[in-house]
């Protein structure tokens, strides 16, 4: 909730729990990871976004594709360096707690 009511302080508190929950329902690390590397992508217009929409979403990590999907739509370029960033950190503290070194 703290990312689609972009407050990003909220997020950055919570990115450590969300990793952590995702661990304890043994979340595959590979579509993790690998919506960590779309959230990395650019999106500058409307094509772009509507593309990587559509490859989050194909990847099906409940209920992080869609809230990310969603966020992709309606964040700008100062807001989207913020998610991927959230996002990095979120994939470092997965792989901490799974203990995970791919």
């Amino acid at each position: 909730m703290a990312l689609k009511n972009k407050d990003f302080k909220k997020a950055a508190e919570l990115v450590e729990e969300c990793a952590k929950l995702l661990v304890e329902k043994e979340e595959a690390a590979t579509p993790l990871r690998d919506l960590g590397d779309l959230i990395q992508k650019s999106w500058e217009d409307e094509v772009d976004k509507v593309l990587l929409r559509s490859e989050i979403l194909v990847k099906n990590v409940p209920p992080l594709s869609n809230t990310l999907a969603q966020l992709v739509q309606e964040y700008n370029k100062s807001e989207a360096e913020k998610l991927r960033k959230l996002m990095r950190a979120l994939m470092n503290f997965f792989r901490y707690y799974s203990g995970k070194r791919d």
